[in-house]
């Protein structure tokens, strides 16, 4: 698949996110959690690929980083775990619900993002929950991660 010339919009790469962290990992995030991860995953989008992740810009909050679409999609969970299947659309608690609408994001937000989406959601877990950047010489990029030469 050839890489996307439109950014998708960050609410399709939060519900992947979300999917992909329940599914790969067991993992279920808070909304400040979530626009971390969704700040860091764009960060090194526009490091790896020269591209921003998402279309929405990332703005600066008084208690981190917010994109405001997924703010206000997911408000309403506060600090609270987000519950996958609700995000997946489905009132079934079951797997094939939450793979199938990741499949349905796979084809909205591209391999190209997924796979950073993936690489992100996997340092998250490398290092106990604690995602990091890191900035030298005004770029940005993930701590501990490898790079493509690696």
């Amino acid at each position: 698949m050839p890489p996307r010339t439109n950014p998708p919009s960050a609410t399709h790469v939060a519900d992947y996110l979300l999917a992909a962290a329940a599914l790969d990992h067991g993992l279920e995030l808070d909304e400040p959690r979530l626009n971390e991860l969704l700040h860091i995953t764009n960060d090194t989008a526009l490091q790896k690929h020269n591209r921003p992740a998402f279309r929405d810009p990332v703005e600066v909050w008084k208690h981190g980083p917010a994109i405001r679409a997924v703010r206000e999609a997911y408000w309403c969970w506060g600090d609270s775990p987000i519950r996958v299947l609700d995000i997946c659309r489905t009132a079934l608690a079951d797997k094939p619900a939450v793979v199938g609408r990741k499949k349905d994001l796979l084809g909205v937000i591209g391999t190209e993002v997924c796979g950073v989406v993936d690489g992100v959601l996997d340092q998250y877990v490398r290092t106990g929950g604690k995602p990091t950047l890191v900035t030298r010489r005004g770029d940005t990029f993930l701590k501990g991660a490898r790079s493509a030469g690696q």
